[in-house]
C-alpha cells in the first residue's frame, strides 16, 4: 500500500507541441508578481491537465491536445479565465478581498493554554503518502471538540524528506467540510519550498489570525514539483512524501481524501481502497484554548 495514493492518481496526458511563457502579475500593483498561482487546461468543461506559476510568477505553460482555454486561480485575486487564442504574454490578475471566518483576538496569547487537534506522529509507522503528480493533493479531517471557532497558533505534520538539488514547492492548502467530504477551498495557503523542510514541521501562522471552525476541516498537502527518480517503480516520484500512521482493527471512515486538481474535481476516499482502514496522515494543529 506504499504508493496507493500513486495508483489511484496515475493518469496519462498528451500534450502536443505548442507551448507558451506567461507572466502574472497583480492588476493594482503592476510590478508584483502573482507567485505560485495555479493554471488549469480545459476544452470547454473538460478537464485537461495543468501548471503552476513560479515564486516570480512565471509559467511555462504546454497546452494538451484540444486545449482551448485556461483558468487562472490564485488566493487573493479573481478566477480568470482566458481563451488560448487570447492569451498574452503578460496577464493582470484582479485583487479580491478574501474574508477569513471570525476569531477571536485574545490580548495576551502566551498565556494562554494550548491544545493539539489532529493526530501525532505514532510509534508503528506503516509507510508514507505521495504521489508522483504535480498538482495532487492529500487531505485528512481535523474536528473541533470545543464546537466553536478556535485560533490556530501553528500547524504539525512530518516528513520524509528527500534528498535532492533540485529546488521543489508544496503547499499546505485547507478545506471546508462539505458533508462528509472536503468542501470548498479556504483562503489560506503556506508555500513551502524544499530547501526549508525538516522530518517534523512545525508552522507556525499566529501572525495570520486563522481559526479552526466549529465544525474542524480538512488539511493536507498540495504538491507543486516532482523529480526523476531512476530508482523507483514510478515515472515520477516527488521530492517529499508525508509520513503517516495507520490504526490496526480499527476502520477510518471519511478520513482521508485524494485528488488530482489538474485531472479531475471529485476526491477519492482512501477507505474504498485500504481492507484494514485508511491511513491517517500526521497533521495536526495547535489551538488556543
Amino acid at each position: 500500500m506504499k504508493f496507493l495514493i500513486n495508483s489511484i492518481l496515475s493518469s496519462l496526458v498528451v500534450f502536443c507541441s505548442e507551448a507558451q511563457n506567461i507572466q502574472l502579475l497583480s492588476s493594482s500593483n503592476k510590478n508584483v508578481p502573482v507567485a505560485f498561482a495555479s493554471i488549469s487546461y480545459y476544452n470547454d468543461t473538460l478537464l485537461l491537465g495543468g501548471a503552476y506559476a513560479d515564486e516570480n510568477g512565471v509559467a511555462s505553460l504546454r497546452f494538451p491536445k484540444n486545449c482551448r482555454k485556461v483558468k487562472i486561480a490564485s488566493i487573493g485575486f479573481r478566477d480568470t479565465i482566458i481563451k488560448i487564442a487570447n492569451l498574452q504574454d503578460t496577464i493582470f490578475l484582479l485583487e479580491e478581498l478574501s474574508l477569513l471566518n471570525e476569531v477571536v483576538v485574545l490580548s495576551d496569547n502566551s498565556q494562554v493554554p494550548i491544545a493539539q487537534l489532529g493526530f501525532k506522529k505514532a510509534r508503528r509507522q506503516t509507510s508514507t503518502i505521495g504521489s508522483p503528480i504535480k498538482g495532487s493533493q492529500v487531505v485528512t479531517r481535523i474536528d473541533n471538540p470545543f464546537q466553536v471557532d478556535k485560533k490556530i497558533q501553528a500547524i504539525e505534520f512530518w516528513m520524509d524528506k528527500k534528498k535532492s538539488v533540485n529546488r521543489g514547492f508544496l503547499k499546505v492548502v485547507f478545506f471546508e467540510i462539505d458533508g462528509l467530504k472536503p468542501g470548498k477551498q479556504i483562503d489560506i495557503e503556506i508555500i513551502l519550498s524544499n530547501d526549508e523542510l525538516e522530518k517534523r514541521m512545525i508552522i507556525n501562522i499566529d501572525d495570520k489570525d486563522f481559526s479552526i471552525p466549529k465544525e474542524g476541516f480538512f488539511v493536507g498537502i498540495e504538491w507543486m514539483s516532482c523529480i526523476q527518480n531512476e530508482k523507483s517503480k514510478d515515472d515520477l516520484e516527488c521530492v517529499n512524501r508525508i509520513t503517516g500512521n495507520f490504526k490496526d482493527n480499527e476502520i477510518i471512515l471519511n478520513q482521508v481524501f485524494v485528488r488530482d486538481k489538474f485531472e479531475q474535481n471529485n476526491w477519492t476516499d482512501l477507505n474504498e481502497f485500504a481492507p484494514f482502514g485508511s491511513y491517517l496522515l500526521a497533521f495536526s494543529v495547535y489551538v488556543y484554548e
